[in-house]
């Protein structure tokens, strides 16, 4: 939280300075892979043993870990540093950047392949089991950590002529990012319909009113074409990256999103719509060939698949006795030990002069009564807000 307050402030960045010289990066690193797996492996197996769970606090805040983890990375990796060395936070990555990399891809394809996961949920009927917003919160999550996972991308991509050559061909050879980002772009996930039948736009972590005439960038959107552009705009870049006929195909459906309105609002683009109009007629030639290229491959994902397979439905059968145990007491226990790590008055002096309203960005004056965690400016902010801040709240 200190990473982040210094960042939005503009403050000289000590944690961040610290992770880095500490060699924390890897750390990280590993904590989000690690978090992934179970994500992906264990926790299907525990609500497979436990169909009923009677709270969802302690699974909740594990699902949480991911995105936390992720918003530290966003924040390691925003910019260059200059008072420690490498001066540069992706750089320190080192060769856990592929591990990184390959997180991203996977968040984005997940997302592609289940859109759905950004839709509102009901929340006029009456509360759901405990089960069902477990689901629903793994879903809004997963969202989260595919914007998230854009960000980093786009950072990486930025700095990619300080790393290696395994990492851009990771990029641009296995995974093909440019027409990943092309099938995202065509996609539109960061606009959806609610159930009220209006138009909303994902903005500062949320969804917010966005009128049909609305025609501003969305972040995500300036991202995904920022990241474009710092990919097919150079040159040691293109080297790597043969446009077939399908990929040269695929990149011109670029052309119809690069309208005037779009190219008001990132100039830079203008460099990208001409290269387009290029290739359309004058198909680029294929990159040299070049010698035998021996690439690092990430390993910290597979490694923990191969070191428990078979595995998991004896590891979830151990988490769920020791640490997701449904008797009152344990669930005790576990409130107090949450409230003690996220103490708001430990909290408190890292907070900025004027903490911002949660559905507005205004000053806030009061809080949430029932989990002393989200602002706002008044009863009407949180009232519109409640819908957003319900799933959040109903864990704390």
């Amino acid at each position: 939280m200190q990473a982040l307050l210094e960042a939005q402030g503009q403050k000289e960045e000590y944690v961040k300075d610290l992770i880095i010289s500490r060699d924390k990066l890897a750390f990280l690193v590993k904590d989000l892979i690690m978090t992934e797996v179970w994500r992906d492996k264990i926790l299907p197996e525990i609500l497979s043993q436990n169909k009923k769970p009677k709270t969802s606090i302690g699974i909740y805040v594990v699902m949480h870990h991911e995105v936390t983890v992720l918003s530290l990375l966003e924040v390691m990796t925003f910019r260059f540093q200059s008072s420690v060395k490498p001066d540069s936070a992706v750089e320190a990555l080192g060769d856990l950047v592929l591990d990184v990399i390959d997180y991203c891809h996977r968040a984005l394809v997940n997302l592609l392949a289940h859109p759905e996961i950004r839709l509102e949920k009901d929340e006029t009927a009456a509360e759901p089991p405990i089960e069902v917003q477990l689901g629903q919160q793994r879903d809004s999550l997963r969202f989260m950590a595919a914007v998230q996972s854009i960000t980093l991308l786009q950072h990486i991509c930025e700095q990619l002529s300080r790393l290696t050559v395994s990492a851009a061909s990771r990029l641009l050879r296995q995974h093909d990012l440019p027409l990943l980002l092309v099938q995202l772009l065509d996609a539109r996930l960061w606009v959806r319909t609610n159930r009220a039948g209006r138009r909303q736009k994902y903005e500062r972590r949320q969804w917010v009113a966005s009128p049909p005439d609305d025609l501003a960038v969305a972040k995500i959107e300036g991202q995904l074409w920022l990241t474009l552009l710092y990919i097919l705009m150079d040159r040691e870049h293109l080297a790597l990256y043969e446009i077939s006929e399908y990929r040269r195909g695929q990149l011109l459906r670029l052309q119809k999103h690069l309208t005037d309105t779009v190219l008001e609002q990132v100039p830079p683009l203008g460099a990208l719509r001409q290269w387009l109009a290029h290739i359309s007629v004058s198909p680029p030639p294929p990159p040299a060939r070049s010698g035998v290229i021996i690439e690092t491959v990430p390993e910290l994902r597979q490694a923990l698949l191969d070191r428990h397979a078979g595995r998991w439905a004896k590891l979830a059968r151990q988490q769920l006795e020791r640490h997701f145990r449904t008797d009152l007491a344990s669930i005790q226990e576990q409130a107090r030990r949450l409230a003690a790590v996220y103490d708001l008055d430990k909290m408190a002096p890292l907070m900025p002069e004027s903490t911002r309203c949660a559905a507005c960005g205004e000053v806030a004056v009061k809080k949430c009564s029932r989990c002393k965690a989200a602002w706002y400016c008044g009863r009407q902010c949180q009232v519109k807000h409640w819908p957003v801040h319900k799933p959040d709240c109903d864990a704390a």
